[in-house]
């Protein structure tokens, strides 16, 4: 991709008052761009990239010997028994693909065991290995796990395994001087100051509280985790373990507005190619093509980054970015209205002559529902363009909505 069209991509995707960094390595070479009021060299919260991270640390570990994907996570981590009636069933790779049925969190606890005991206590989203619902608890789990079998802190592994081999010399677990502070919607259209996401701690650094970095960072280790090798071309994973991790692991409920399914730590494009991606928050997007040696980083400050992320990887590919899917209109909306749960938001569903309605979770008013096909539908809530898929039916009620990539349970069922 050539640096101009970089620069011009990412400054025609990036608000005025944002910023917005850039890194493409393809053929051999890193192309770079930053858009916005910013140093050469921004960083950013890289957020949930990190359990691709974890997830190759993992593989690192099965590779060795020392742990299987099929294992249960009890055999490592004995106090996993605490996740529910189910947890012994949980396997390693049922954590690295979000089908453990695991409830998520993001919220501060005091400790590792606090945080299982408020999982198990907020129920279960599935039968382990029946569905995906992300999980964050589980990568908190993961990061144990590899401290338990490594003998070191997974700051420490993630160094040695990781971030010295690629040569990802910008990652800190702290804000460095060349952080970006970061930008939130307003309510109107806008941007102000503020923090995107809650700051929940080092308890949640497997699952990505803790790692900053630089738009090159991000697209080193995303070309290096996908393809199994640094960009010098030194081994990071077997090859047959890269490819595992990049292969369908469970596919989404209902349909999904661009992820088909889940590999282990990546999920997987709808986009009729075989890639993988990544996203942090909403803000960061990390993108492989494996068999093509390429990879795309674009990191941002402010909550529609994904987006910028998006127009960069389609102009890379030279593909247009595909509209949503336009679906005739559900039969019987009713059936879809009412409450449906998780224990970090909820969401009520309403129909007003005829069209479905849901309120925000991240606030502000409710939105319009857009049908795509049978019992899925998706919805723009400005940060974030989501699915919304309704599922497990009784009758034709709905027991279950997966939305935001979660399971949510209807408010009946899940008394």
């Amino acid at each position: 991709m050539k640096p101009a069209m970089l620069n011009e991509v990412l400054r025609d995707a990036c608000p005025q008052q944002a910023v917005a960094a850039a890194c493409v390595l393809e053929d051999g070479h890193a192309t770079e761009a930053v858009a916005g009021p910013a140093g050469p060299t921004p960083t950013f919260a890289f957020g949930s990239v990190t359990k691709v991270l974890t997830a190759t640390m993992v593989a690192q570990l099965v590779a060795a010997g020392s742990v299987s994907f099929d294992d249960p996570v009890v055999a490592h981590v004995p106090e996993a028994a605490a996740l529910g009636p189910h947890a012994n069933e949980v396997t390693i790779r049922m954590l690295l693909c979000h089908s453990g049925g695991l409830a998520d969190v993001w919220q501060r606890y005091g400790g590792f065991d606090e945080l299982l005991a408020a999982v198990g206590k907020a129920g279960v989203t599935g039968a382990p290995g029946e569905t995906h619902s992300y999980a964050n608890s589980g990568y908190v789990v993961l990061g144990r796990l590899i401290e338990r079998v490594s003998g070191s802190s997974w700051e420490k592994q993630l160094t040695d395994r990781i971030l010295g081999p690629v040569g990802a010399t910008g990652v800190t677990t702290e804000p460095a001087p060349s952080f970006v502070p970061e930008l939130i919607s307003d309510g109107h259209g806008g941007l102000r100051p503020g923090e995107m996401w809650p700051r929940v701690g080092k308890l949640y650094e497997a699952a990505g509280s803790t790692l900053h970095g630089t738009a090159r960072d991000a697209a080193l280790l995303a070309f290096a985790c996908a393809t199994g090798r640094t960009a010098d071309g030194r081994e990071l994973l077997p090859a047959e373990l890269a490819a595992e991790m990049c292969a369908s692991q469970i596919t989404l409920p209902g349909r999904s507005l661009r992820v088909s399914g889940w590999g282990l730590g990546w999920s997987l494009p709808r986009m009729g190619r075989q890639a993988v991606a990544h996203i942090g928050g909403t803000s960061v997007l990390a993108f492989a093509e494996p068999g093509n040696d390429r990879a795309v980083a674009v990191v941002t400050n402010y909550p529609q980054g994904e987006r910028a992320g998006r127009a960069v990887v389609h102009a890379m590919l030279g593909t247009p970015e595909p509209a949503p899917p336009a679906g005739p209109g559900p039969s019987d909306p009713e059936r879809y209205a009412g409450r449906y749960i998780s224990p970090n938001f909820a969401i009520d569903i309403r129909v007003e002559e005829g069209t479905l309605f849901t309120s925000n979770p991240l606030g502000g008013p409710e939105v319009a529902l857009r049908h795509q096909e049978g019992d899925a539908f998706w919805v723009d809530f400005d940060e974030i363009q989501t699915e919304l898929s309704f599922f497990d039916m009784a009758g034709r009620t709905p027991r279950r909505l997966h939305a935001a990539l979660r399971v949510l349970h209807r408010e009946a069922e899940a008394e």
